[in-house]
């Protein structure tokens, strides 16, 4: 293993609903990982046991998930990566991230304004052809589920995402587009790409499905594409 003051600091980037803070909801606290602690705190745990010391050579960008990605970078990474480069002025920062973490780190390192800060970046279960959860959601306003009745995500995030939503004043449902597009315009720039392939189909009443041609769907990722 390489000594810590040897080796470049590293930020971690959650995903989607991976924090939680008064950004998000007034009075929830400082930020933190919210509901998905379960999953990060493990994985923090290994880093450090690794050798990695928090908030020293490791650092964590939380962020409101609900906005676009380029204001989560102006907001939230970009600022950080100063602070960490300003500690580390001779090194260059790698980037772990977690699901639409990795399009966050996209966002900066494909930028005009890229600093070439970048050292090496590790994505983990990123869709960066987009997701058809969030097509779902985007021309539905609600959650996707299959048959085993679980969301795109797991049972858990969907209730979560009710509490949310509840907290934000905001109903599920395609009467209320308009203000989950509003809220959410990170969930549509988590849309299927070009090159994601086929996506919708429907059931032709003789128990068979068919493809919907991408022609017909009403709505385009435009910022992955």
């Amino acid at each position: 293993m390489l000594k810590a003051h040897k080796r470049n600091p590293m930020i971690f980037i959650p995903g989607l609903m991976g924090s939680m803070g008064n950004d998000i909801i007034e009075g929830t606290g400082n930020w933190s990982f919210g509901i998905a602690r379960w999953i990060y705190d493990p994985f923090i745990k290994k880093l450090e046991e690794e050798g990695y010391q928090l908030n020293q050579d490791l650092y964590i960008c939380y962020y409101d998930w609900r906005k676009s990605h380029s204001k989560i970078i102006k907001t939230y990474l970009k600022p950080l990566i100063k602070q960490v480069k300003e500690k580390y002025p001779n090194q260059k920062i790698d980037l772990v991230c977690h699901s639409m973490g990795g399009i966050v780190a996209r966002t900066y390192i494909q930028a005009s304004s890229y600093e070439f800060d970048i050292g090496k970046l590790i994505m983990i279960a990123t869709p960066n052809n987009g997701s058809v959860d969030a097509y779902y959601l985007w021309s539905t306003g609600r959650l996707l589920s299959n048959k085993e009745g679980r969301s795109f995500i797991s049972l858990i995030v969907q209730g979560y995402m009710w509490i949310l939503l509840g907290l934000m004043n905001i109903s599920f449902g395609v009467e209320n587009l308009d203000e989950i597009h509003e809220t959410f315009p990170a969930i549509g720039e988590l849309l299927p790409t070009q090159d994601y392939g086929s996506v919708l189909c429907y059931e032709d009443g003789e128990g068979k499905w068919e493809m919907v041609p991408r022609s017909y769907m009403r709505y385009e990722n435009h910022f992955l594409n």
